[in-house]
């Protein structure tokens, strides 16, 4: 999946988590995001001003695991779903930047029709 890891840091409390054959990553990493998920996490949580997962604790999570096959489907749906999102995402943030940009130039005094490219003849 496409996770962004710029500005990460690498500390003693960050697990790296390896599957074996049988669990494709990505469902993993789906079925945490989903209630369900959520509140397995909840459940192992500990600690009250950082809170922590131990390996242990991320051990007793009970995963549903489908077939491979399913597993590989649901896989590369979920992959393609959050690339598709954050490109939408993307896209927003130019449509906020160029909303910004077009009404300071307004607001300064620029016509909107010559600031926006518009041609309203």
């Amino acid at each position: 999946m496409g996770f962004d890891t710029a500005g990460a840091v690498a500390s003693a409390n960050l697990l790296v988590v390896r599957f074996g054959p049988e669990l494709v990553a990505s469902v993993f990493v789906a079925f945490l995001g989903t209630p369900e998920g959520q509140r397995a996490l909840a459940a192992v949580r500990t600690g009250s001003t950082t809170q922590l997962i131990t390996v242990a604790a991320l051990g007793r999570i009970e995963v549903p695991v489908p077939p491979m096959e399913t597993q590989r489907a649901l896989g590369e749906f979920v992959t393609a779903a959050t690339d598709n999102l954050a490109a939408e995402e993307h896209a927003l943030a130019l449509r906020r930047e160029l909303t910004t940009r077009i009404t300071e130039r307004v607001l300064a005094g620029l016509d909107l029709a010559a600031v926006a490219g518009l041609d309203l003849t």
